[in-house]
């Protein structure tokens, strides 16, 4: 049976409001996404951003990639939406210990099938890794171009699935990470053009695999007793997320979940 919306928003908010969330950091870094900084400066030669611009990051969590945006990139403005009060509360914080100034940057508490950002205001809209989260895909690209000037164009990665990847794999796999859905590139670039979006582009990112596998390294040594304490030093617990963490090891290996970048005109 599937979850309501307001069940399946309660239990990611509650996901990134806790260990869970605490932990995909801890591996990752603070930017919460396959690759890190590598995967963000190709995206953004993909997508084309420039010194400048102005952006808003659909899910941006804490806002790493609004931090990145705008200290890499040279980008002028970025708004942020995510609908768990506890990133945005920390995202504010990180903000302002980066040295960023009010004018940079504003964050919006709410979902992103309906952002509160102003419509026709933007260069692009950006999203890394995130989406994979969101029920509503038609909604959200729907209020992406929305969101975008006549000329704008939305920029993002996102893990997909192969054909390769059969039933079961993507019922684990999806029951593990919370996801409501499992796009493919296909699924993607079908769903933007019938947004309206044109000159559809997209590629598979190298970084997943190689990425999994160090969190599994990291899982069990360096950051062991990390992992431990982030989960009540339970090795039930710790047994548990290291086998589903393993069987994601393999499914990148195999090229059945891939992280894939995408670019579209409106």
């Amino acid at each position: 049976m599937f979850k309501s919306k307001s069940d399946y928003d309660k239990e990611i908010q509650a996901i990134y409001s806790g260990p869970e969330g605490q932990l995909w950091e801890l591996l990752m870094g603070e930017q919460i996404h396959v690759g890190g900084f590598a995967s963000s400066a190709d995206l953004a030669h993909f997508g084309g951003i420039k010194a400048g611009m102005k952006g808003v990051d659909f899910c941006c969590c804490s806002g790493a990639g609004m931090r990145f945006l705008i200290k890499y990139c040279g980008v002028s403005q970025m708004e942020g939406v995510d609908f768990t009060s506890a990133q945005v509360t920390l995202g504010k914080k990180r903000m302002k210990d980066a040295g960023l100034s009010a004018k940079q940057y504003r964050f919006h508490l709410g979902d992103v099938a309906t952002p509160q950002v102003t419509a026709g205001a933007f260069d692009f809209v950006w999203g890394e890794d995130a989406w994979c989260y969101v029920a509503d895909k038609p909604g959200l690209l729907q209020q992406a171009y929305k969101a975008l000037k006549p000329v704008g164009k939305v920029v993002f990665s996102d893990w997909v699935a192969t054909d390769k990847m059969t039933a079961a794999e993507a019922k684990r796999f999806c029951a593990f990470m919370k996801f409501p859905t499992l796009m493919t590139r296909a699924d993607y670039e079908k769903e933007l053009k019938k947004t309206g979006f044109t000159k559809i582009k997209s590629k598979v990112s190298c970084y997943f695999a190689p990425s999994m596998e160090l969190y599994v390294t990291l899982c069990l040594r360096q950051k062991t007793y990390d992992v431990l304490r982030l989960f009540g030093f339970s090795k039930e617990t710790f047994k548990a997320v290291l086998e589903e963490m393993g069987f994601i090891m393999e499914l990148a290996k195999s090229k059945k979940i891939v992280q894939a970048y995408f670019v579209a005109q409106k």
